[in-house]
């Protein structure tokens, strides 16, 4: 008996999927990654495992999803320092303040000019990149270290996030989360690499999407998460709440965490 074309597609799809997977490099968790910049900068970052969650929340709606690629994220938001080392420009507030005032094209721009130049010192097949909005949240709940149902630090915001304030503060600074993340869900909001798009629940009641990224939508807009020090009336289940933004927008109290992504 012969398969469907449909049927044998299916499987050479699935082949191929594992196949990639396979290349894929499995980091130890809390690996760090440091980049030496020029000027005697550090760009660290720290390996955070995969796994599987629920994202979103009861407004937005919620979606399962498996992250079953290990990725690096930054620990902290990228600062000036960090900036003025990769792309040149003036300071704002200080070196060891997150970046802000720039555009998500900058941002790509950043990535690209660390990956041209350190290419050599992070795991083939990874690129550094723009979070994906699943890679956030999975790493403010925590990661592996989150049980669905339990609390996180990032739970405690006078703990973990500068808000209320009205004014940026230098990165790391207040209490570190789970993974050794610092300022993820306050000080300044971090743009993530989605569009901005309903979560795909109906799909969810039947499998978790693997490593979703939401592509371009009709509505032009980006995620962006965490909150910022404009932010007012903080509490727990913040590493929950979305918003968004043009990509072309600046703002003074949004920035970005670089991450550091098996490319498939």
């Amino acid at each position: 008996m012969k398969l469907s074309s449909t049927l044998f597609s299916l499987i050479v799809l699935a082949l191929a999927f594992c196949v990639s997977c396979s290349e894929q490099k499995e980091l130890p968790a809390g690996e760090k990654l440091t980049i030496s910049l020029p000027g005697d900068v550090n760009l660290e970052l720290v390996a955070i495992k995969g796994g599987k969650f629920t994202m979103g929340n009861a407004i937005a709606g919620t979606q399962k999803v498996l992250l079953n690629q290990d990725y690096y994220l930054g620990i902290y938001e990228v600062t000036e320092a960090q900036w003025r080392a990769v792309m040149g420009g003036d300071a704002i507030h200080g070196d060891n303040y997150p970046q802000t005032m720039i555009s998500l094209d900058q941002m790509h721009d950043f990535c690209a000019k660390l990956n041209a130049q350190y290419a050599d010192k992070i795991p083939a097949g990874y690129a550094f990149c723009v979070p994906s909005e699943a890679q956030w949240e999975f790493a403010a709940m925590g990661g592996v270290k989150y049980q669905e149902g339990s609390p996180c630090i990032n739970d405690d915001c006078k703990a973990v996030a500068w808000y209320g304030n009205k004014e940026v503060k230098p990165v790391g600074q207040k209490q570190a989360n789970e993974l050794g993340l610092y300022d993820m869900v306050g000080n300044v909001s971090e743009c993530c690499e989605d569009f901005d798009a309903k979560y795909s629940t109906f799909w969810s009641k039947i499998f978790a999407l693997q490593n979703p990224v939401k592509e371009y939508v009709d509505a032009p807009h980006r995620i962006v998460r965490g909150g910022s020090c404009n932010g007012s009336g903080m509490s727990a289940g913040l590493y929950r709440i979305r918003d968004c933004a043009r990509p072309e927008k600046v703002a003074v109290d949004r920035g970005f965490r670089l991450a550091c992504s098996f490319q498939n």
